[in-house]
């Protein structure tokens, strides 16, 4: 199954929302009215949060997470298969090694 940029960008955004809104929401729940320093916790530093943190993060995440993947794509040759699971005769599940892995077993202790 290939994914397309859109869809990863898309993924990253609505994943970086979904933590900032229960971030900022359980800042708010638990320690709304509390100082901490000389920092009180309300809806001036939140909203001073979101406009400056909320807009850089949404950026990197948009950039990095379609990165990241390509290179593990990349690095695992497209194949999320190296281990397959196999139902033993005692209904027990049995990981073995897929017949296409990607590497030898005695390339790697040299």
């Amino acid at each position: 199954m290939t994914v397309s940029l859109a869809a990863l960008i898309f993924a990253s955004v609505v994943g970086a929302v979904t933590n900032t809104a229960l971030v900022i929401s359980m800042l708010y729940a638990f320690h709304a009215g509390q100082t901490f320093g000389n920092t009180v916790i309300g809806a001036a530093l939140l909203t001073a949060i979101l406009s400056i943190n909320f807009p850089i993060e949404l950026a990197i995440c948009a950039v990095v997470t379609p990165s990241v993947v390509v290179a593990l794509k990349t690095a695992f040759h497209k194949t999320n298969d190296k281990y397959y699971f196999k139902k033993s005769s005692a209904n027990e599940e049995v990981v073995e090694e897929n017949p296409r892995k990607l590497y030898d077993s005695d390339s790697i202790n040299e």
